[in-house]
């Protein structure tokens, strides 16, 4: 049963690509490029007044533009090169994230009852 979406493209335009798990995949490729760069940038800064902390911190409507272009260009990448690659750094960053999370929240509970 094809989705409301896939009814109303024009063209021979691929649905599972613009829709679904496809389109997950692709926008958190888009996204986590973007939150790398911006991780990469920050590798080795040991000044808040440095140029490339201002870079960081300032020009957000060229960071959204650049989000944006990310994302887009994720959608121009074929199934066959994206699929594989992001399924298996999803489930290893999905654990990270969680595992950090976790520890994280312990600690600040640890702390919040020290001080209380």
């Amino acid at each position: 049963m094809p989705s409301v979406l896939c009814t109303h493209l024009f063209g021979s335009l691929d649905c599972p690509v613009l829709s679904g798990s496809g389109a997950v995949y692709r926008v958190c490729a888009g996204t986590a490029t973007f939150h790398l760069l911006q991780a990469l940038l920050l590798v080795g800064l040991h000044s808040p007044t440095s140029p490339r902390a201002q870079l960081h911190n300032s020009f957000w409507s060229f960071k959204l533009l650049l989000l944006l272009g990310l994302c887009t260009v994720a959608f121009c990448i074929p199934d066959e090169h994206l699929f594989p690659a992001w399924h298996y750094i999803g489930i290893c960053g999905g654990f990270t994230f969680i595992l950090l999370q976790l520890v994280l929240i312990t600690a600040f509970a640890h702390s919040w009852n020290k001080n209380w």
